[in-house]
């Protein structure tokens, strides 16, 4: 993989990390307002140390594999995902994608590759992790 493909992998991961981080303190905010205006004051939630991690996998044609972005420790994924990054398109099924391990420390995905073009394909799993309290 060179250079160039790379920084636009990182591209868009920065752009969707971007879009979850604003959506997070989005809804942090909003709590805030929320707990603000009633009465009784309500808890307080914050994010903080957030980055954006990646674990790449290449898998054959009619191949199934797992695996997983690992958060530091006293960090939570927040968001994450999986995606695919070539010139040409994938047959891929993304099989799962969500939150895993103790207490959500880590972000795990499983792709098939269906092969039908004959395509090995790099795909690269993402998470943000943070330190979050409430």
């Amino acid at each position: 993989m060179n250079m160039h493909t790379n920084r636009g992998v990182r591209r868009r991961i920065a752009l969707a990390t971007a879009a979850l981080v604003v959506a997070l303190l989005g809804a942090i905010v909003g709590q805030a307002f929320a707990s603000s205006a009633a009465s009784t004051p309500g808890p307080s939630a914050s994010v903080s140390g957030w980055q954006l991690l990646t674990a790449g996998m290449t898998i054959a044609p009619q191949q199934y594999r797992t695996w997983q972005v690992d958060c530091p420790s006293g960090k939570k994924a927040v968001g994450g995902g999986v995606t695919y990054w070539s010139g040409a398109v994938a047959d891929a099924r993304i099989v799962k994608s969500a939150p895993g391990g103790k207490g959500g420390n880590r972000w795990v995905v499983g792709v098939y590759n269906d092969g039908r073009d004959g395509m090995t394909a790099p795909y690269y799993a993402w998470a943000i992790c943070a330190r979050v309290s409430l």
